[in-house]
């Protein structure tokens, strides 16, 4: 399977060291004794990053690293149907 190509992994690790930076605040907060609400509100907005950080590597997943799978041979059909299960078992 291919790797993750140079601007991709920009973008992942942005959005990795987002997440980062949201856990690190929510440490601060609870330690601070802040409000319920606003932790969980910092909780939602690291679902939210994991989200697109899941969507770009399914992303890349279907763009490089399975098309890299077929061009080694795979039935493109085959190969479709993997892609879709994978996908959807990330869904679970």
């Amino acid at each position: 399977m291919a790797q993750v190509n140079e601007a991709n992994r920009k973008e992942i690790i942005n959005r990795l060291r987002t997440v980062q930076g949201h856990l690190n605040g929510i440490e601060k907060m609870v330690i601070e004794g802040r409000e319920c609400e606003d932790i969980m509100h910092q909780l939602t907005a690291i679902r939210a990053a994991v989200d697109k950080l899941t969507v770009k590597m399914a992303e890349h997943y279907l763009v490089s690293c399975h098309l890299a799978g077929m061009n080694e041979g795979e039935n493109p059909e085959d190969a479709f149907r993997k892609a879709i299960q994978f996908i959807l078992k990330l869904n679970r």
